[in-house]
């Protein structure tokens, strides 16, 4: 087996790329430039620590004018098979330019984006939206509400009991439809600050997604149940939920990898 999972961690960055896979026969600089695309360090400011279990095997110092030399040496090199590593293998990449992106947040803090918020009378204009078709399900029924709607049209109990879930547990790897967001489940339960006559109340998965494809830090309500980025983590139904093997998508790897 010439491939190998690495966890990928960055000085700048809170977020971790976990499992993202190597070949053994990959350079070191093949390496820095998967870690160049996945952070946005190029590969000259690139101080990286090959961790086995937490603790540093291999220092490459990219202020030291002989760390260029290891470019051409293969992974297996460093990682090799007489290693006890288990699952604990880790490089972890600290980002010397001054100048960085990554730096306070500038990738990560969404409160640093000047975000798009639309009128109201912008949304009333818009097609296809839910206050346009309630709009016009009221020219029909003048009596006609969302809740009145969400009362009389109740989702199956096979949606929220606890049957629903009993294939899910905390920790494993899955995919969330619709959008085949991949993530990690991080809780399994009741949520009682859901509305329960407009969500029928019942059992919910929090999602911690390996993007920002989510609503939530992991709260609701100001209760945390799990923590995550905001908007990295949602709550959804169990039979939106595909547990399986789901590893973060890399977008660095080749198509013939």
């Amino acid at each position: 087996e010439t491939t190998i999972k690495i966890d990928l961690t960055h000085s700048n960055l809170i977020q971790k790329h976990i499992e993202i896979r190597f070949d053994k026969s990959d350079t070191i600089y093949d390496v820095k430039t998967k870690i160049h695309q996945k952070t946005g360090t190029a590969p000259h400011f690139q101080t990286l620590h090959l961790k086995c279990n937490g603790q540093i095997l291999f220092e490459l110092n990219a202020n030291d004018d002989t760390n260029s030399k290891y470019d051409h040496y293969k992974l297996g090199y460093f990682f090799n098979d007489d290693l006890a590593c288990g699952d604990g293998l880790e490089i972890y990449c600290i980002d010397i330019n001054p100048l960085s992106g990554s730096k306070n947040g500038q990738y990560e803090n969404v409160n640093l984006i000047k975000k798009y918020k639309m009128t109201e009378e912008d949304y009333n204009t818009r097609k296809g939206t839910l206050r346009d078709w309630a709009t016009k399900q009221k020219e029909n029924d003048s009596n006609f509400t969302l809740a009145k709607h969400a009362k009389e049209h109740p989702a199956t109990a096979a949606e929220y009991d606890e049957k629903s879930i009993l294939h899910i547990t905390i920790g494993s790897r899955c995919q969330v439809q619709p959008g085949s967001r991949r993530g990690v489940v991080a809780y399994v339960g009741l949520v009682p600050e859901f509305d329960f006559s407009t969500t029928n109340g019942g059992y919910w998965i929090g999602i911690k997604f390996d993007e920002p494809v989510g609503k939530t830090d992991g709260s609701i309500n100001n209760r945390t149940y799990f923590e995550a980025q905001p908007g990295y983590a949602s709550f959804v139904r169990g039979k939106n939920v595909q547990i399986g093997n789901y590893p973060e998508l890399d977008d660095c790897l080749d198509d013939s990898d």
